[in-house]
């Protein structure tokens, strides 16, 4: 059964007034909306909203830790694959690969003292001049001296990779889609720098009710409306569902759905759309307005609008359904006019 609950109660509030259920079932009206039951093909959906997303993007991270010396694009710029969009201070890196030296230095200088120090604690142990546990400290220091000086000597390694890595250049042809350092004047290793990307294809990110997304499978068809655009509707089909759900107020399963024919739209990232999944198709069937359905009694009602105006309260059976209209199992007939609530 389609869960109609919370519209069914906001319908049921206003049809209950106006019916007055149990003393009056019959009452002429004059200029309340109605809509009339049709036999039709159903599309099942489910409803969602979401952001857009650029598909083609490369997010540009420094590989080192230093000043900006200087920044040669802005946002919005457009850029060539291999053109250079910043530069950081090598002096930055001069100063970290001598401190990088000096710890692997002194590192290697503990190693050997500690190697040293493990035969001179085995051959006083030998002599008996030393507890057991001496020896076993030694060894101990031995083997911590020994990892030291094992990470720093990666640690000077990665420094000297990093070394010419100070003039970052553009991965692919497209925009600055985003600055993420707008005004900061340093940045530190693995930092997200630009967005780089085309807006030539775009993907939407919506969060699909947990209470719908067993509906929602790979490659189904969607509509999509953008805010911004609400004139236009856009084709697509869901690429992917998180195997996990994200909890705010409600449990929210994220749904990336690709969108075809967006090129020269104007499209923009992060900007709010609507997306329709459609789910299924129920053939030949009779329907009625969501609006129209009220709760009461544990059971489902609407209010049927004869030729004079005058209304009727009947009991109705209800099927599936989405957030538009619901198959009416029995109750009602074609081309029925019922009262919908405000």
């Amino acid at each position: 059964m389609f869960r109609l609950s919370a519209k069914l109660i906001v319908a049921g509030s206003l049809l209950l007034l106006l019916g007055n259920i149990r003393m009056a079932p019959m009452r002429r009206i004059q200029h309340e909306a109605t809509d009339t039951v049709r036999r039709e093909d159903m599309v099942m959906s489910v409803r969602c909203s979401g952001t857009l997303a650029a598909k083609n993007i490369s997010v540009v991270r420094a590989a080192v830790s230093a000043h900006v010396l200087k920044k040669y694009v802005a946002e919005g710029a457009r850029v060539k694959k291999g053109q250079l969009l910043i530069e950081l201070d090598p002096a930055d890196i001069d100063k970290m690969l001598r401190a990088s030296e000096e710890e692997q230095q002194s590192a290697a200088r503990e190693y050997v003292k500690a190697k040293k120090e493990v035969k001179v604690q085995k051959d006083l142990f030998k002599y008996g001049a030393v507890a057991k546990k001496s020896v076993e400290d030694s060894v101990a220091a031995l083997e911590k001296a020994e990892a030291t000086t094992r990470n720093a000597s990666k640690a000077l390694q990665d420094m000297k990779k990093s070394i010419g890595k100070t003039r970052i250049r553009a991965p692919m042809n497209g925009l600055i889609i985003r600055d993420y350092l707008q005004g900061e004047n340093t940045v530190q290793q693995d930092k997200e720098i630009f967005m780089v990307g085309t807006l030539d294809a775009f993907q939407a990110d919506v969060g699909v009710d947990e209470m719908d997304v067993a509906r929602v499978t790979l490659g189904q068809k969607v509509e999509l409306q953008v805010e911004a655009f609400p004139d236009t509707v856009l084709a697509g089909k869901v690429l992917s569902i998180a195997p996990a759900a994200e909890r705010t107020n409600f449990a929210k399963v994220n749904v990336k759905i690709e969108i075809r024919g967006a090129k020269g739209l104007g499209l923009k990232p992060n900007l709010s759309v609507d997306a329709r999944i459609i789910t299924g198709r129920l053939p030949d069937v009779l329907t009625i307005p969501v609006r129209a359905v009220s709760r009461h009694d544990g059971e489902t009602w609407v209010l049927s609008v004869g030729p004079l105006g005058r209304t009727l309260r009947k009991r109705v059976g209800l099927g599936d359904g989405n957030d538009d209209r619901v198959v009416a199992l029995s109750g009602v007939r074609e081309g029925e006019a019922l009262l919908l609530a405000q």
